[in-house]
């Protein structure tokens, strides 16, 4: 069965929730989005010439690692900035900023935005990110290599 979406009612107890998410990962601190996410997670970057590890993350497990690989690559001044603009139970979806300073000393942002998808349960099960400022990140990652 196909089901379309007819209408669209914002749900702030959803968005709340994302965005105590968002804040919290603002601090370094991952643990409330990642309880948020169902152990089988997808999370897909794109379009965007990063790393193949990157372009698809399975499992939460997994994207814990890969936040933790961003910290080691950008450093302790790694953050997303992210704003929840619209949540109903079923998707999410978010304005993120990435920053960080480079170790060349060259500062690091760029857009994205995160749609997410909920399961039965309420828990994230997709997660997609689509980078606005692919130029920054092709020249990011042309900047430091692909030894990524």
């Amino acid at each position: 069965m196909i089901a379309v979406m007819t209408t669209m009612t914002f749900d702030h107890a959803f968005a709340a929730a994302i965005q105590r998410g968002w804040d919290a990962l603002a601090t370094g601190d991952p643990g409330p989005a990642l309880a948020m996410m169902s152990d089988d997670i997808v999370m897909e970057n794109g379009p965007v010439p990063l790393p193949q590890p990157w372009l698809r993350v399975e499992g939460r497990d997994a994207i814990a690692s890969t936040l933790q690989s961003f910290g080691a690559m950008f450093g302790p001044t790694f953050r997303q900035h992210g704003h929840c603009v619209y949540a109903d139970g079923r998707i999410a979806i978010s304005v993120v900023r990435d920053e960080a300073d480079l170790p060349s000393g060259e500062r690091y942002e760029s857009d994205v935005v995160a749609v997410m998808r909920f399961d039965d349960d309420s828990r994230i099960d997709r997660l997609w990110f689509v980078e606005v400022d692919v130029e920054n990140v092709a020249s990011l990652f042309a900047s430091i290599g692909s030894s990524t």
